[in-house]
């Protein structure tokens, strides 16, 4: 069985995810040509750029879409993704994140899953960071994941509700259960609400002594750089 292990001691974020297992192996052109796939009518253009972080070099990706709607309910990314003609299997799983997203937000602002706005977590970005992720652990042929305890970062960070507490209440509500790292040292957001839902949906839980075989080990870095921290994230993929 092929595994995949997260180091998340720097945070996790779809970004950083893709960007990791870019650098695994998974090939870009693979990527662009099942994003296709998704009925987005907005054009966007996939930037990959290698970035050293204390003196170890990941892949920094980037979607690049001007879009005038930014945010979705659950029901409109269950279209995009129901009218594309990605595998049912990433079909399934990529649903399975959004709602994961949509049940902690609707918690968060005491509404229903079917009303409650998906704010940056449905804007084009953020859904083909997950639908990337989704397509890339199938294609790189991983069944299971399995991470370290997830790092949240400290102080505050401005999203579309305002300046809010880290970690912010939709990425505390989807980790519940799910052990973590308090960073009060570092003032910013460490893991996303994508990240967390990512954990959520599709990880089998904290182990961190799995006896493996290392096939690739790929480097996904954030958008941002704190103090203390790689801010880099590593996937190590192997089969057990």
């Amino acid at each position: 069985m092929r595994i995949a292990f997260i180091d998340c001691t720097s945070g996790i974020s779809g970004d950083m995810v893709l960007g990791a297992l870019l650098d695994a192996g998974l090939s870009l052109t693979v990527l662009k040509n099942e994003l296709a796939k998704l009925p987005i009518s907005e054009p966007f253009e996939l930037s990959l750029r290698q970035i050293r972080r204390g003196g170890v070099y990941g892949i920094r990706f980037e979607v690049v879409c001007r879009e005038k709607q930014t945010h979705r309910h659950l029901h409109d990314i269950e279209t995009i993704i129901g009218e594309s003609s990605l595998d049912a299997a990433c079909k399934g799983q990529v649903m399975k994140v959004f709602a994961c997203l949509a049940e902690a937000e609707a918690v968060v602002h005491k509404t229903s899953v079917e009303k409650v706005h998906l704010h940056e977590v449905g804007a084009i970005d953020s859904i083909l960071d997950i639908a990337g992720c989704v397509i890339a652990l199938h294609k790189l042929g991983i069944e299971k994941i399995y991470t370290t305890p997830i790092a949240l970062g400290g102080g505050t960070v401005e999203c579309s509700h305002g300046v809010m507490q880290v970690p912010v209440p939709a990425t505390a509500e989807l980790l519940k259960n799910y052990p973590i790292i308090h960073n009060k040292n570092i003032s910013g957001e460490l893991c996303t609400p994508t990240g967390a839902a990512l954990v959520k949906a599709l990880s089998s839980g904290v182990k961190e002594d799995i006896p493996m075989l290392i096939r690739a080990v790929g480097y996904g870095a954030g958008s941002k750089q704190f103090d203390g921290i790689l801010d880099l994230l590593s996937v190590t993929i192997g089969d057990v």
